[in-house]
């Protein structure tokens, strides 16, 4: 299974003993490795690797593998590498329901390793037949956000990225450059781009918390009722209807309806304040540039395009009409 990135058996093996030692997994010497292919692979290189330790123990690790960080990888802002999703895990998920961080490995060729528990018998979200779980994420996520919420009021982890006027105005800029021909068929993108920062101004009103960036069903975990949440390089301060947005984006009509009820109840158990619905629809519109701002081949795919684009009038309209 030892491909050009991933390290041997004998330096996995030397670095997952005293990473394993240090985390409790086992404080016995490690007598066996199996690697597993990760079927869900994607931006990094990955694997599974079940350590037997000398008094029977027996622990599945996941593991990441990154080689460099360039800027493509960096996706204006929005990605941080291995080396911030572990000071995220570090730092800032102490508490939180979430594979167990067990470390940040630095190979002598300068790969870095990211190594967390592999959630045992857990799915992706939108692999379950239980629909309750999506439900399920979203009172999760309001409880998280809610306790993130109180922790940066009286303290903020230094290299933990912020969501500012900026970061939102790149995403719109973009979005307006790389829509090329379709300005011909949407004459107002060109306008909604334009004067997006009263759309952020929305969003940077919003109580901080810390937000996952990318909080899809594919980037969660569902077993028996727990919610877990994966891959947070993504990671930062800003509002928290962007993750509620991420979650619910393929739920139409009443769906999102739940999806809202399920999310403020948790996060505000004495009431959502009056801004909730507009900060998500907010929201919404935000998540739509971020992927039509990322790369101009986002806009060139017909189909995709046709749908965000589709999305972002939609929510542009409940926006103005919903507006003070």
């Amino acid at each position: 299974m030892d491909t050009p990135l991933l390290p041997d058996i004998a330096e996995l093996r030397a670095v997952l003993a005293p990473l394993c030692a240090q985390a409790g997994v086992s404080p016995h010497a490690l007598v066996s490795t199996r690697r597993e292919v990760n079927d869900y692979t994607s931006s990094h290189e990955s694997e599974i690797v079940a350590c037997e330790f000398a008094d029977g123990t027996v622990r599945r690790l996941f593991i990441k593998y990154m080689a460099t960080l360039d800027e493509s990888h960096r996706d204006h802002g929005m990605r941080g590498g291995l080396a911030y999703e572990a000071l995220v895990y570090s730092k800032l998920l102490r508490g939180a329901n979430r594979p167990a961080f067990h470390g940040l490995h630095q190979g002598r060729d300068g790969l870095l390793w990211l190594v967390v528990e592999f959630a045992e018998e857990a799915v992706r979200l939108q692999h379950t037949e239980d629909e309750s779980a999506f439900f399920e994420a979203a009172a999760w996520l309001g409880k998280f956000h809610a306790v993130q919420e109180r922790r940066l009021a009286t303290t903020r982890p230094a290299g933990v990225r912020v969501y500012d006027a900026e970061f939102y105005r790149g995403w719109a800029r973009r979005t307006n450059e790389f829509a090329g021909d379709w300005h011909r068929s949407t004459p107002w993108l060109a306008g909604l781009c334009a004067n997006f920062d009263s759309v952020s101004a929305v969003l940077l009103a919003s109580p901080p918390t810390l937000v996952h960036g990318e909080f899809y069903p594919r980037n969660i975990l569902y077993r028996e009722g727990e919610i877990f949440s994966v891959d947070w390089e993504s990671a930062a301060i800003g509002a928290g209807e962007i993750d509620l947005a991420a979650l619910s984006e393929d739920w139409p009509g009443a769906g999102e309806g739940q999806f809202q009820r399920a999310y403020s109840d948790a996060r505000w158990p004495a009431g959502a304040p009056d801004s909730f619905e507009r900060r998500l629809i907010a929201a919404r519109m935000f998540m739509q540039l971020r992927w039509m701002g990322e790369h101009p081949g986002w806009t060139q795919q017909p189909g995709e395009a046709r749908w965000r684009l589709g999305e972002l009038q939609r929510w542009g309209n409940r926006f103005v009409a919903n507006g003070p």
